[in-house]
This record gives C-alpha cells, sequence and structure tokens, in this order.
C-alpha cells in the first residue's frame, strides 16, 4: 500500500509542479507586453499649406455680435460668423485663386461652422459662414486649400 501511496504523490506533485511552472510562464508574458492602448485622438489642428513657401498665413475673426440665445444651452453668448485669411502669397506657387475648406471646431473637434470657396487674389480672403457661431465654443481652425 505504500509504494502506490508514494507514486500517487509524485503523480500528484508533478501535475502541481506542471500547472504552476504554466501559469508563471503565462503571468510573465503576460507582464513583459504591458498594456496596448489606442493612440490619442487630437483635437487641436495645424494649417499646413504647401502653397505657402515663405510666410504663415494669419486668422482674424469678424466682429461679434452679442445673441441672447446663440450659447450652450441656448444661453446668451458672443457670436461671430466671419474669418479673414491674411497674408496669402501670390507668386507662381502661392495660395490666390485656389480652393480653400476652412471648418471651425469645438474642443472635442465638433465642426461650429464650415465653408468652401476660392481664396481670392489679393492678400486677404474673407470667408462669411452660413451660420454664426459662438465665439466661446471655438477652439479649433482647419484649413485645407488644394487646386
Amino acid at each position: 500500500m505504500q509504494l502506490g501511496k508514494v507514486r500517487i504523490n509524485r503523480y500528484l506533485l508533478a501535475l502541481c509542479a506542471g500547472v504552476v511552472a504554466a501559469c508563471s510562464v503565462g503571468a510573465v508574458s503576460a507582464a513583459t507586453l504591458g498594456t496596448i492602448e489606442p493612440p490619442p485622438l487630437g483635437v487641436s489642428t495645424q494649417v499646413v499649406a504647401s502653397c505657402q513657401t515663405v510666410s504663415a498665413l494669419t486668422f482674424t475673426w469678424g466682429s461679434s455680435t452679442f445673441s441672447t440665445s446663440a450659447g450652450t444651452g441656448s444661453a446668451p453668448a458672443f457670436t461671430v460668423n466671419e474669418v479673414s485669411i491674411g497674408n496669402v502669397e501670390s507668386d507662381a506657387t502661392g495660395c490666390r485663386g485656389r480652393t480653400y475648406s476652412i471648418v471651425v471646431g469645438d474642443a472635442a473637434g465638433i465642426p461650429l461652422a464650415s465653408e468652401s470657396g476660392a481664396m481670392a487674389n489679393g492678400s486677404t480672403t474673407l470667408v462669411t459662414f452660413g451660420t454664426a457661431f459662438d465665439v466661446g465654443q471655438a477652439k479649433n481652425l482647419t484649413l485645407s486649400v488644394y487646386g
């Protein structure tokens, strides 16, 4: 009877050692992988225009108007519906006359207003949005120039 007990203990010991070894390898592998997360999404925007070779474009908001219900939750707010794009270069590779698309977004990147058209042949392009938006909510301005 003693021999049978020893044989069972050896099998049990071998089984336990195998389970411990398998768990250890799994834990070490998981620890070395670390946490895999997707890259964060950015909400800020930056103008990149190959048609501007010497100087950066400038942006100037139009005059604001007080509205009693245009803010968040229909609260009073100052609104604007224009932006001037200035410092537009006029050389052969300049942005003048090219097509633009402009989007004003809030801090989360949600569009508040957008417009498209052709860059003026002067050094300044005035963009009038179809909808006025809360100046306090405007945090991002994205301009694409193409064509």
